[in-house]
């Protein structure tokens, strides 16, 4: 177990409105905080890492949900973060059952802080040190920015170098900004070894040799966004 205060997970008709529903597993997930006064200072790393550059993530989120509410003819629900990091980590290849899965955020500032169309949204307040518990297993959750003249690209690339270097981790899911760099980042994840899987997901494949598996981050997001097959 990871240093989550309490985790649980029960079916839907026995929760409270206010409650977050899953799609992904037909359970309520509820996110709980983290116990703050035992974590370490440096978060040890889990088995199961996913990097994702979070302004990246809710411009992509907010130009899929504009554009096929177009092409389905009807307004697109928020998506429910729990169910998009299912969808992702199931595309990742990570198998249903008890596994640790960490999810860190990199975003620069107040305004890239909000989700648009992602509930919760704010990293700051609803998201950072916050847990969920599904089918997967326990999804830990981190927000982290910049400091001082230090950019997103900066600390993403920092963050994947250590996450790369782990000893600890096995499975790695990176989801880096594909205009500004993800070109560098497939240059680190292409050095990793010794791990049982390595993904890259964005909208487009890498223009480089990439030498681990690619997944497209569109499939998850209109899962997530209650866009059904037979719509498209």
């Amino acid at each position: 177990m990871s240093n989550c205060q309490i985790i649980r997970s029960v079916v839907c008709k026995n929760v409270a409105n206010s409650e977050k529903k899953s799609v992904a597993n037909d359970y309520f997930l509820i996110f709980m905080p983290l116990n703050k006064n035992n974590m370490e200072k440096q978060v040890k790393f889990a088995p199961n890492v996913m990097l994702l550059d979070a302004s990246f993530l809710d411009r992509v989120s907010t130009d899929i949900a504009g554009h096929f509410s177009q092409v389905i003819g009807r307004e697109l629900a928020q998506a429910q973060l729990a169910d998009l990091l299912e969808y992702m980590a199931l595309d990742a290849g990570i198998p249903v059952g008890e596994n640790e899965v960490q999810v860190f955020f990199i975003y620069n500032g107040k305004a890239s802080a909000q989700f648009h169309v992602l509930v919760p949204a704010s990293l700051e307040s609803e998201i950072d040190g916050k847990a969920f518990k599904g089918k997967l297993g326990e999804f830990s959750l981190y927000a982290y920015q910049p400091l001082d003249m230090a950019t997103t690209e900066d600390l993403f690339l920092e963050t994947l170098e250590l996450v790369i270097d782990s000893k600890e981790v096995k499975h790695i899911t990176a989801v880096p900004d594909e205009k500004q760099y993800a070109e560098k980042a497939v240059a680190l994840l292409n050095k990793a070894e010794k791990k049982d899987a390595v993904v890259l997901m964005g909208m487009n494949p890498p223009v480089t040799e990439f030498s681990h598996r690619f997944e497209t981050l569109g499939f998850p997001l209109l899962q997530a966004l209650g866009v059904r097959p037979d719509e498209l």
